[in-house]
Protein backbone atom coordinates (compact mmCIF):
# COMPACT_ATOMS: atom_id res chain seq x y z
CA UNK A 1 0.00 0.00 0.00
CA UNK A 2 2.89 2.34 0.53
CA UNK A 3 4.04 2.59 -2.75
CA UNK A 4 0.81 2.50 -4.24
CA UNK A 5 -1.05 5.90 -5.42
CA UNK A 6 -4.51 7.26 -3.00
CA UNK A 7 -7.16 4.66 -3.60
CA UNK A 8 -5.19 2.58 -5.94
CA UNK A 9 -5.31 -0.22 -2.89
CA UNK A 10 -8.39 -2.59 -3.00
CA UNK A 11 -8.35 -5.36 -0.82
CA UNK A 12 -11.14 -8.50 -0.10
CA UNK A 13 -10.94 -10.82 3.20
CA UNK A 14 -13.98 -12.20 5.04
CA UNK A 15 -13.02 -11.42 8.84
CA UNK A 16 -12.89 -7.28 9.07
CA UNK A 17 -11.59 -7.95 12.02
CA UNK A 18 -8.02 -8.82 10.68
CA UNK A 19 -8.31 -6.14 8.36
CA UNK A 20 -8.92 -3.76 11.51
CA UNK A 21 -5.98 -5.44 13.72
CA UNK A 22 -3.54 -5.09 10.79
CA UNK A 23 -4.22 -1.51 10.41
CA UNK A 24 -3.94 -1.06 13.97
CA UNK A 25 -1.01 -2.91 14.63
CA UNK A 26 0.71 -2.96 11.14
CA UNK A 27 0.06 -0.33 9.20
CA UNK A 28 -1.55 2.95 11.31
CA UNK A 29 -4.40 4.74 11.00
CA UNK A 30 -2.71 7.69 9.35
CA UNK A 31 -1.43 5.46 6.01
CA UNK A 32 -5.43 4.64 5.68
CA UNK A 33 -6.53 8.19 5.72
CA UNK A 34 -3.54 9.53 3.10
CA UNK A 35 -3.85 6.40 0.76
CA UNK A 36 -7.33 5.59 1.12
CA UNK A 37 -7.80 2.22 0.20
CA UNK A 38 -10.74 0.12 -0.64
CA UNK A 39 -11.95 -2.90 1.47
CA UNK A 40 -14.69 -5.39 1.08
CA UNK A 41 -15.81 -7.80 3.59
CA UNK A 42 -16.99 -11.18 2.16
CA UNK A 43 -16.12 -14.78 1.58
CA UNK A 44 -17.62 -15.03 -2.16
CA UNK A 45 -14.52 -14.03 -4.27
CA UNK A 46 -15.81 -11.25 -5.94
CA UNK A 47 -13.77 -8.83 -7.51
CA UNK A 48 -15.97 -7.30 -9.91
CA UNK A 49 -17.74 -5.73 -7.58
CA UNK A 50 -14.95 -2.97 -6.68
CA UNK A 51 -16.21 -1.44 -10.08
CA UNK A 52 -12.58 -1.03 -11.98
CA UNK A 53 -10.27 -2.91 -13.66
CA UNK A 54 -7.21 -4.38 -11.95
CA UNK A 55 -3.11 -3.84 -13.24
CA UNK A 56 -2.13 -6.57 -10.55
CA UNK A 57 -3.76 -8.79 -8.43
CA UNK A 58 -1.71 -10.25 -5.62
CA UNK A 59 -2.99 -13.60 -3.63
CA UNK A 60 -0.41 -14.83 -1.09
CA UNK A 61 -1.47 -17.37 0.84
CA UNK A 62 -5.44 -17.53 -0.62
CA UNK A 63 -5.70 -20.42 -2.73
CA UNK A 64 -3.81 -22.67 -0.35
CA UNK A 65 -6.96 -21.90 2.13
CA UNK A 66 -9.57 -22.27 -0.82
CA UNK A 67 -12.02 -25.02 -1.48
CA UNK A 68 -12.67 -25.50 -5.22
CA UNK A 69 -15.33 -23.42 -6.35
CA UNK A 70 -13.96 -20.53 -4.23
CA UNK A 71 -10.29 -21.25 -6.14
CA UNK A 72 -12.08 -21.21 -9.82
CA UNK A 73 -13.96 -17.78 -8.87
CA UNK A 74 -10.60 -16.39 -7.72
CA UNK A 75 -9.36 -17.23 -11.64
CA UNK A 76 -12.89 -16.20 -12.90
CA UNK A 77 -13.07 -13.08 -11.19
CA UNK A 78 -9.45 -12.12 -12.37
CA UNK A 79 -10.16 -13.12 -16.15
CA UNK A 80 -13.22 -10.37 -16.11
CA UNK A 81 -11.01 -7.52 -13.87
CA UNK A 82 -7.44 -7.84 -15.43
CA UNK A 83 -6.15 -4.98 -17.97
CA UNK A 84 -5.14 -6.17 -20.99
CA UNK A 85 -1.25 -5.82 -19.83
CA UNK A 86 -2.32 -7.30 -15.73
CA UNK A 87 -1.06 -9.72 -14.14
CA UNK A 88 -2.21 -12.14 -11.12
CA UNK A 89 0.95 -12.77 -8.88
CA UNK A 90 -0.30 -15.99 -6.89
CA UNK A 91 0.20 -18.91 -5.23
CA UNK A 92 -0.95 -22.39 -4.14
CA UNK A 93 0.10 -25.72 -2.47
CA UNK A 94 1.60 -28.10 -5.18
CA UNK A 95 0.09 -31.38 -4.61
CA UNK A 96 -0.71 -34.80 -6.55
CA UNK A 97 -4.09 -34.63 -6.05
CA UNK A 98 -7.29 -31.66 -5.70
CA UNK A 99 -8.36 -30.63 -2.32
CA UNK A 100 -12.18 -31.70 -2.93
CA UNK A 101 -14.03 -30.21 0.35
CA UNK A 102 -16.17 -27.65 0.20
CA UNK A 103 -15.24 -25.49 2.84
CA UNK A 104 -12.36 -22.42 3.39
CA UNK A 105 -9.66 -24.81 5.06
CA UNK A 106 -7.34 -22.26 7.80
CA UNK A 107 -5.67 -23.17 9.57
CA UNK A 108 -4.63 -25.85 7.55
CA UNK A 109 -3.26 -25.61 4.19
CA UNK A 110 -4.66 -27.83 0.59
CA UNK A 111 -3.41 -28.98 -1.85
CA UNK A 112 -4.12 -28.54 -5.87
CA UNK A 113 -2.34 -30.05 -9.52
CA UNK A 114 -0.77 -27.43 -11.47
CA UNK A 115 -2.84 -29.02 -13.92
CA UNK A 116 -6.14 -27.75 -12.62
CA UNK A 117 -4.90 -24.55 -11.63
CA UNK A 118 -3.88 -24.18 -15.04
CA UNK A 119 -7.60 -25.33 -16.47
CA UNK A 120 -8.87 -23.22 -13.98
CA UNK A 121 -6.95 -20.12 -15.54
CA UNK A 122 -7.84 -20.70 -19.09
CA UNK A 123 -11.55 -21.80 -18.64
CA UNK A 124 -11.14 -17.92 -17.16
CA UNK A 125 -8.79 -16.71 -20.59
CA UNK A 126 -5.65 -16.87 -18.53
CA UNK A 127 -2.57 -18.27 -18.90
CA UNK A 128 -0.54 -19.56 -16.54
CA UNK A 129 3.09 -19.95 -15.50
CA UNK A 130 4.29 -21.05 -12.59
CA UNK A 131 7.71 -19.18 -11.47
CA UNK A 132 10.98 -19.66 -9.62
CA UNK A 133 10.64 -17.45 -6.64
CA UNK A 134 11.10 -18.57 -2.77
CA UNK A 135 8.88 -20.15 -0.39
CA UNK A 136 9.50 -22.92 1.61
CA UNK A 137 5.82 -24.45 0.97
CA UNK A 138 3.96 -22.96 -2.15
CA UNK A 139 4.29 -22.54 -5.58
CA UNK A 140 4.22 -19.46 -7.02
CA UNK A 141 2.84 -18.83 -10.27
CA UNK A 142 2.11 -15.58 -13.11
CA UNK A 143 -0.88 -15.38 -14.60
CA UNK A 144 -1.72 -12.84 -18.05
CA UNK A 145 -4.35 -12.40 -20.38
CA UNK A 146 -3.90 -15.07 -23.09
CA UNK A 147 -1.69 -13.66 -25.61
CA UNK A 148 -0.07 -11.33 -23.60
CA UNK A 149 3.81 -12.13 -23.88
CA UNK A 150 4.57 -13.70 -21.16
CA UNK A 151 7.98 -14.77 -22.10
CA UNK A 152 8.68 -10.98 -22.93
CA UNK A 153 8.28 -10.29 -19.55
CA UNK A 154 10.22 -12.62 -18.19
CA UNK A 155 13.08 -11.27 -20.90
CA UNK A 156 12.86 -8.20 -19.79
CA UNK A 157 12.98 -8.86 -15.79
CA UNK A 158 16.40 -10.84 -16.27
CA UNK A 159 17.62 -8.11 -18.17
CA UNK A 160 16.78 -5.64 -16.48
CA UNK A 161 16.91 -7.17 -12.40
CA UNK A 162 19.23 -10.17 -13.39
CA UNK A 163 16.79 -12.34 -11.86
CA UNK A 164 15.42 -15.66 -13.79
CA UNK A 165 12.15 -16.35 -12.64
CA UNK A 166 11.07 -18.87 -15.07
CA UNK A 167 11.68 -22.92 -13.62
CA UNK A 168 14.93 -24.51 -15.26
CA UNK A 169 13.87 -26.64 -17.94
CA UNK A 170 11.37 -24.03 -19.32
Amino acid sequence: MTYLAPQRYYGIDPNKWLIDAAIKQEVGRSLIRIKKPQFAFHSDGKMTGFGTQFDFIHAHSVLTHAAPTLARTFFMEAGKVLTPNGLVVATFLRGESDYDGAEWAYPDVIPYRLETMTRWASEAGLQLQVIRWPHRAQTYFVAARTGFDLSALFDEIERTYAMQLLPSGI
